[in-house]
């Protein structure tokens, strides 16, 4: 059970005096993840919250800000928020007075009919683990000893649509469920059971909450922050949980019925009827908290004005200014800010020696922070690039330890993670010019370019990947412009090119420019790929012949149809025709040489022969030097009076012979003819016999002996 709450007296008191302490923990969330339509103002509106709380509270002692925002040192994401409140709940002892403001999309799960606040990495189809729980929330509250609890709820947001001039935080689509209802249910059950309870929620249900350039905020908290800059406050300047309510609720009502056609925003609270939560105090003359400074000393006052300089460049930084460019103040805040200061130094009034010491001094400390947590970036990226979950977490730690914002330190990363990848990007170019254009073995290359490598602070680990890299490309780049020629060759290459490369010209420029492989590469890889096919198609001829001679070879019939996938169709086509042609002719030669023998036919006939062969002249020249050979006879032989002058007296019985498959003995010289042949063949010195001769006469000597 709860203990009996403080009076209200007690409680102001308490905060006085530093015997109680105020814990405010704020969160904004602006960016969802889609399809949820992002929010213009709940980042602006929790710094503005901020701001005027930090006015309104500065008379309690002990006083605690936790900020989470998409601009600021925490961000609002769900392990991030659970830890400050679970600080809050674990820290705050009975006296304290709790504030928890939430900016941003409430949700209801369909299926339970939970309510959710969303924070900036809760996925819409995964409320329950990535989502915020408002009976979580309550729950912790519940479990907290503090007695006095404030929860302010602008979270009836679903955005993004545009009505007159106004931009509603909240239009839920018909399919799903009105997240106020639920929101409105779980804090109703929380005031009747805690009378130190008080929940203001920013519309009542079927209402939407509104946001609007005009007042570059939600016109919930723009009231909000009014009423905690002393509007809401009571004669006494003390700013109560049911007077800003009131003050909220006719404001913000009113503001919509006269700005905003045919809506209506009305803030509901839930409460029970007991004493009042003390939420800030400022003068009762003008319902703003001045502090006295005729009463602080010079150094007190100097100091004052350190914070006020370092709350300023804080804020611009939030708002994305380029703070680690910056030469004097004026650099850094704007206009308004820099009214703020002279009107404050009115009050405190300090030298102007003592004011622009502490504006450098200020400002040259945050520029120093931020050039330490550059450098611990810089490590890290050299050591862990891409950073590991470890790296990110000791970053995280410099971050917070710095005191730099989310909005800058990421800034900061990304620039410093382009500029780092700028560097990987020129060595790998770099070595990449090695490979592909210098032609230099990988090995090689790395050693020529560890110059470089040391200029641009690469780590060896980083350079091997590099390397690896653009190696494999290289690899990749040549068997794909091997694959290229090789598909070009098997529909370009003809049977009798003499100079195939020429036919690849084009194809070798188009390569070279698309890939960037040196010329020299590419006419090395073409001249294989050239060799290769003419060896294919030698395999191919010789195969096929084998085929043509002995049906039974499978082996070979097996290789033919290897081949064909190395060659285009019509060239074994051409192949195959050629070989058969080759076969007719020497087969009608080999007759015409055994009719006309020892004569030869008319050079007109053996033209007329040649010609219908469809065959080259080299093809041919070569059947009939092989068919003459065989038959004794010189292949130079030109005409019928070299053949009966050159031929040799066995001439007749060699044809015999070789035409009964040397198998005919009668056919072989005896006696006189043999002596004769032998004299005959000691008179031709310069003339060689070929294989078939040499087997005659050798056998002829045998069967004669």
């Amino acid at each position: 059970m709860r203990r009996d709450t403080p009076t209200f007296n007690e409680t102001l008191n308490q905060l006085k005096t530093g015997s109680a302490k105020l814990w405010m923990l704020l969160v904004g969330v602006n960016q969802y993840q889609k399809p949820w339509n992002s929010l213009d103002y709940a980042v602006a509106d929790c710094q503005g919250l901020e701001e005027a709380l930090e006015k309104a509270t500065e008379q309690f002692k002990k006083r605690e800000f936790l900020v989470h925002h998409d601009s600021g040192n925490l961000p609002p994401t769900l392990e991030d928020v659970r830890e400050s409140l679970q600080q809050i709940v674990s820290k705050a002892n009975s006296l304290d007075v709790i504030l928890f403001y939430f900016a941003g999309h409430g949700k209801i799960e369909k299926g339970s009919q939970e309510p959710f606040l969303c924070l900036a990495d809760t996925q819409p189809g995964n409320l329950f683990t990535t989502g915020l729980a408002l009976d979580e929330v309550l729950q912790q509250f519940q479990n907290c000893a503090a007695c006095k609890q404030l929860v302010l709820l602008d979270a009836c947001h679903s955005g993004g649509i545009i009505s007159v001039l106004g931009k509603t935080r909240g239009e839920v689509e018909e399919s799903e469920p009105d997240p106020i209802i639920g929101l409105a249910r779980a804090l109703r059950e929380q005031a009747t059971q805690s009378k130190g309870f008080c929940a203001i929620l920013s519309c009542d249900q079927e209402q939407r909450s509104w946001e609007h350039p005009e007042l570059e905020h939600g016109v919930f908290t723009y009231y909000l922050i009014e009423g905690f800059q002393g509007a809401a406050a009571d004669k006494y300047g003390i700013i109560k949980d049911h007077n800003l309510h009131e003050f909220v609720h006719n404001r913000t009502k009113s503001w919509v019925r006269k700005n905003l056609s045919g809506v209506s925003q009305t803030p509901i609270s839930f409460a029970m009827k007991s004493e009042s939560i003390v939420l800030g105090l400022v003068s009762a003359n003008n319902n703003k908290l001045k502090p006295d400074y005729s009463s602080y000393s010079y150094d007190e006052r100097v100091t004052e004005y350190r914070k006020a300089i370092d709350r300023e460049i804080h804020q611009q930084a939030a708002l994305g200014k380029e703070i680690e460019e910056i030469q004097v103040l004026e650099d850094i805040i704007n206009h308004k800010s820099r009214k703020n200061l002279q009107a404050l130094n009115q009050e405190l009034g300090l030298m102007n020696g003592d004011i622009n010491s502490a504006e450098q001094s200020i400002t040259k400390r945050y520029k120093d922070q931020l050039n330490d947590y550059k450098q611990k970036y810089i490590e890290l990226l050299k050591q862990h690039y891409p950073l590991t979950n470890a790296a990110l977490q000791q970053l995280q730690k410099s971050q917070e330890r710095l005191k730099i914002n989310s909005q800058i330190a990421t800034a900061i990363r990304e620039q410093l993670t382009q500029d780092y990848e700028q560097k990987f990007q020129e060595y790998r170019e770099e070595f990449r010019i090695a490979l592909y254009q210098r032609r230099l073995p990988p090995d090689e290359a790395h050693q020529e370019l560890q110059g470089l490598q040391q200029e641009l602070e690469l780590s060896t680990a980083k350079v091997e990947s590099i390397e690896a890299e653009v190696n494999a490309d290289y690899q990749r780049d040549e068997q794909w412009c091997q694959q290229k020629l090789e598909e070009a060759i098997r529909q370009i290459y003809p049977l009798n090119s003499e100079n195939p490369d020429e036919l690849l010209q084009q194809q070798k420029r188009d390569l070279e420019q698309e890939r960037g492989l040196n010329s020299i590469t590419i006419a090395s890889i073409a001249k294989g790929v050239v060799a290769r096919y003419r060896q294919h198609l030698q395999y191919y001829r010789e195969t096929y012949i084998i085929v043509k001679r002995v049906n039974s070879a499978n082996n070979e019939r097996h290789l033919l149809e290897n081949l064909r996938q190395f060659i285009a169709n019509n060239t074994t086509s051409l192949i195959e025709k050629e070989v058969d042609n080759e076969e007719i002719y020497e087969e009608r030669f080999t007759k015409v040489i055994q009719h006309h023998y020892p004569n030869l036919p008319s050079d007109e006939f053996l033209e007329n022969l040649r010609k219908t062969s469809c065959l080259s002249q080299e093809i041919i020249a070569s059947i009939e030097k092989k068919v003459l050979e065989n038959y004794g006879l010189d292949p130079s032989i030109i005409s019928v009076e070299q053949v009966s002058q050159s031929s040799p007296p066995y001439s007749r019985k060699l044809f015999a012979w070789i035409a009964s498959d040397c198998q005919d003995i009668s056919q072989l010289l005896q006696g006189q003819e043999l002596e004769e042949t032998l004299n005959w063949l000691d008179t031709q010195n310069s003339r060689r016999l070929n294989r078939r001769e040499e087997e005659f006469i050798r056998k002829s000597m045998v069967w004669d002996s």
